[in-house]
């Protein structure tokens, strides 16, 4: 099956869009994720896996302010 964005499409530089609805969504279900993971302050200087995670969720509530 063939994909609608065609085999050679660089997602890299896509714009992806979305309902306020479903920006809510999304935040909720980053704080959530957050919540669960519990980062440290370590966690936090790694700069890694929850430290994207954390950080991703912040971009995200300042774009929705």
């Amino acid at each position: 099956m063939k994909s609608d964005f065609g085999a050679n499409m660089n997602l890299e530089h896509a714009t992806l869009r979305f309902t306020q609805s479903e920006t809510k969504e999304l935040i909720q279900a980053f704080e959530e994720a957050v919540y669960l993971l519990n980062p440290t302050e370590e966690d936090m200087q790694k700069k890694a896996g929850v430290y994207r995670v954390v950080t991703a969720l912040e971009k995200l509530k300042e774009k929705n302010a």
